[in-house]
């Protein structure tokens, strides 16, 4: 994040705005992109809209709340950047599947490893946030 100076690029939140109005569009009519979306099952429904909105999401709220990641330490925002990647796609999958139901054990097993991976990751920014180096 070291590119994104705080004072030259006041566009960017504008820039993360459009990229989460372009994800919530993606997300409520994912029959833009995919025709036959009626006819698919839940597994492609659910999957549908995570593979058009989440990366979308994920990096618009990046650009929306870059100036909140400090720039004392680029492997603590590195972390901080998965994390933001991960909720993206932790949050797409449960709302589809809010959507969709909750019947598919696939995309149940899918939410549960995004959220071991959040709280890994949660963790390591707990310990690099305590280390003195």
């Amino acid at each position: 994040m070291i590119w994104l100076n705080k004072g030259n690029i006041p566009y960017v939140p504008i820039i993360g705005l459009l990229m989460l109005i372009v994800s919530t569009i993606c997300f409520v009519f994912p029959q833009i992109f995919d025709a036959d979306f009626d006819s698919i099952g839940l597994d492609e429904k659910v999957d549908s809209r995570i593979r058009y909105s989440a990366l979308a999401l994920s990096i618009g709220m990046l650009l929306l709340f870059y100036r909140k990641f400090t720039l004392q330490n680029d492997g603590l925002i590195f972390v901080k950047c998965l994390l933001v990647i991960d909720l993206g796609y932790f949050s797409t999958r449960a709302l589809s599947m809010l959507i969709h139901g909750f019947s598919s054990s696939v995309q149940r097993t899918w939410l549960i490893f995004e959220l071991m991976i959040a709280i890994c990751l949660v963790i390591i920014i707990k310990l690099k946030k305590a280390s003195p180096r």
